[in-house]
């Protein structure tokens, strides 16, 4: 009887440990930022939400499964950003984007109707343009990186960044690299916090995309954590 006794107990509590690993395995959450237009979500209702910034009057809308910005003029910026302390972009990472530039004109040939941008310190960053059909990082406030010339407007493609945690980025096209760059300095183009944003952001450009994906793997473990035990 005493063996039977302690032989239930000694089930009982292996599987009282078993719930309590599992339970802790299932609320773990990678520090991964997943925005997907599959969810019907826009970007701004994820649980880490980015931001909306929106000066056009008219708000982005999901419609055939993918989220779409649109500005009409070079005055209207649109799109999302995350800002510290939920990211911390200057630690290593990658950024993907799949998206569509549906449409687009610049009046600048620094600037494009899509930017990525990421700030990795006070000032301190990089930005992606996106054209018609070229991309190109900006190296300086009116000085262009390399540019390369791939489709951007006849079907959805991959954009991967990716950082080294020291500055230097390198971009891949669906999977295939095609530019490198490394951040610099302008308070104007950069702003002050370490951030992460995309959209239209530029004056001198505006035009139509169409977004199905945007994940990051910077956001900040501590911060995240303490943002979901107060519920926000």
């Amino acid at each position: 009887m005493l063996k039977t006794l302690f032989s239930r107990i000694r089930v009982h509590s292996i599987a009282a440990v078993l719930i309590i690993v599992m339970s802790n395995w299932a609320n773990a959450v990678d520090p991964v930022s997943n925005w997907d237009s599959a969810s019907g979500l826009k970007p701004d209702e994820i649980s880490e939400p980015y931001e909306i910034f929106n000066n056009s009057g008219v708000q982005p809308a999901l419609d055939a499964g993918k989220l779409i910005i649109n500005t009409t003029t070079n005055s209207q910026n649109v799109g999302y950003i995350q800002r510290e302390p939920l990211v911390d972009p200057s630690r290593k990472f990658t950024a993907t984007v799949n998206m569509r530039l549906a449409s687009g004109i610049s009046t600048s040939p620094f600037r494009a109707p899509v930017g990525i941008f990421t700030t990795i310190a006070p000032s301190v960053g990089l930005i992606l343009w996106i054209d018609i059909d070229r991309v190109f990082f900006g190296v300086d406030r009116l000085v262009n990186g390399p540019i390369s010339n791939v489709d951007t407007d006849d079907a959805m493609h991959t954009y991967r960044i990716e950082h080294d945690g020291a500055g230097n980025f390198t971009l891949f096209h669906d999977d295939i690299e095609i530019l490198s760059a490394t951040a610099w300095e302008s308070s104007q183009d950069h702003g002050l916090v370490r951030r992460f944003l995309f959209g239209d952001g530029s004056s001198h450009a505006h035009g139509v995309s169409e977004w199905s994906l945007v994940n990051h793997n910077f956001l900040d473990p501590i911060f995240r954590d303490s943002f979901e035990e107060l519920g926000q």
